[in-house]
C-alpha cells in the first residue's frame, strides 16, 4: 500500500446565508496551501487512483456539490488568487441559460434548501450556475465540472415526525408545491437513489405512501444517470464518466445502475484512504461544514495524508432502516 492518501474536501455553496462565507473559504484554502498541499481536479485524483499517474507530492482535491451560483461569484476567484484547481458537481436539472454572472451588480444568493425550492418546486434555477458559467469554468479557469445526477431527486427515508421539515426543500418538492400552510405529514427527507423510501399521493381525499420495488428503483437511477450524463456531455463536449453522489450515498442498485449508465468513477461521503489501487467507485470525501475550525482541518488532513492512517479511519455510509419508526 502507498504511504500517501490524496484527502478529498467536499464543500456546498459559499457566501449563501447557509453556506462558508469567503472568508472562511479564503482561511481553509490558505491553511490547505501552507500545509504544502497540491490541489488536483476530479480527473487527475481517478488517474491516480487508477495507476495511471503517480503520487509523488502531497495532493489534495477540493469539491463543490451542487452547482450553487456562489461557487462561481466568491469560491472561483478565490480559488485563482492561489492558483488552486478545484471540482464542481452540477444536477443538470438546474442549468439554465444567460450571460456569466458578476458579483457586481450581485444577485441575491439564497441559501441551499431555498436555492433547490425555487429549482424544483417553482422551476426557476437562477441560484444554480448557468451554462455560460459552467463552460467557463472549464474551458477558461481549468476546473472540472462532472455530473451530481440530473434533479437530486429525493423522498422520505422514515415516515416518523420530524419538527421542522416542512422547512425543508425535500417536502415540498415531494408535493409538488409550497406546503408550508398546509396540514400535510413531512418527515426527513433523503437520497431517493440509495434509499427505498416513501412518495406522497393523493387518493380519495387523502394521502396513500408509495413505495418503489428494486426495479423501480434500478430504472429510476439508470434514466437519471444517462440523462445527467448526456447533458453535459453536450454542453462542455467531452466524456463524462465521473460522477459523485448526492447526499454521498450510494447502495448496490444504485451502483449498479450508475456502472451500466457509463460511469467508471464516483465521489462518495466516506472516509478512507484514496490513493493508488482504491475503488474508483468508490473514493471518498470528507464533509467540510461551516462550523468546521481550522485546527479541525488541519488535524484531518494532517491524518487523512497518509495511506495507512487513512485506512483506519474508514467510515463506510450505513443506510437507516426505512422502517425504523
Amino acid at each position: 500500500m502507498s504511504w500517501r492518501s490524496v484527502p478529498i474536501l467536499c464543500y456546498h455553496n459559499t457566501s449563501a446565508p447557509d453556506g462558508h462565507t469567503p472568508e472562511q473559504l479564503a482561511k481553509h484554502l490558505d491553511c490547505i496551501r501552507d500545509m504544502g498541499f497540491k490541489t488536483l481536479g476530479a480527473r487527475e485524483i481517478v488517474e491516480i487512483v487508477e495507476k495511471k499517474r503517480p503520487l509523488d507530492f502531497p495532493a489534495l482535491g477540493i469539491t463543490f456539490d451542487d452547482g450553487h451560483l456562489s461557487n462561481w461569484l466568491y469560491a472561483l476567484p478565490l480559488l485563482k488568487e492561489r492558483g488552486m484547481r478545484a471540482s464542481f458537481f452540477v444536477c443538470t436539472d438546474f442549468i439554465g441559460n444567460g450571460p456569466p454572472r458578476s458579483q457586481s451588480p450581485a444577485p441575491k444568493i439564497l441559501g441551499a434548501g431555498e436555492s433547490f425550492f425555487q429549482a424544483t418546486v417553482h422551476n426557476t434555477p437562477e441560484q444554480f450556475m448557468n451554462q455560460a458559467e459552467i463552460k467557463s469554468l472549464v474551458q477558461d479557469h481549468g476546473m472540472d465540472v462532472l455530473p451530481h445526477s440530473a434533479g437530486h431527486e429525493c423522498l422520505f427515508i422514515r415516515k416518523k415526525p420530524v419538527p421542522g421539515e416542512k422547512d425543508n426543500w425535500c417536502c415540498h418538492r415531494l408535493y409538488g408545491r409550497d406546503v408550508s400552510g398546509e396540514d400535510v405529514p413531512c418527515f426527513k427527507g433523503g437520497s431517493a437513489y440509495a434509499r427505498p423510501g416513501w412518495f406522497p399521493r393523493r387518493e380519495n381525499g387523502g394521502i396513500r405512501w408509495h413505495a418503489r420495488d428494486e426495479q423501480q428503483r434500478y430504472d429510476f437511477c439508470l434514466t437519471d444517470f444517462k440523462r445527467c450524463k448526456s447533458e453535459l456531455e453536450k454542453i462542455l463536449n467531452q466524456e463524462m464518466d465521473i460522477f459523485c453522489w448526492p447526499w454521498g450515498e450510494f447502495d448496490p442498485i444504485s451502483e449498479k445502475a450508475l456502472i451500466n449508465a457509463g460511469f467508471r468513477a464516483a465521489f462518495t461521503l466516506q472516509r478512507g484512504r484514496v490513493g493508488p489501487g482504491t475503488n474508483p467507485l468508490r473514493m471518498g470525501r470528507i464533509g467540510v461544514s461551516p462550523r468546521k475550525s481550522i485546527g479541525w482541518l488541519k488535524r484531518h488532513l494532517s491524518l487523512l495524508r497518509f495511506g495507512p492512517l487513512a485506512t483506519m479511519t474508514r467510515k463506510n455510509m450505513k443506510l437507516p432502516d426505512p422502517n425504523t419508526a
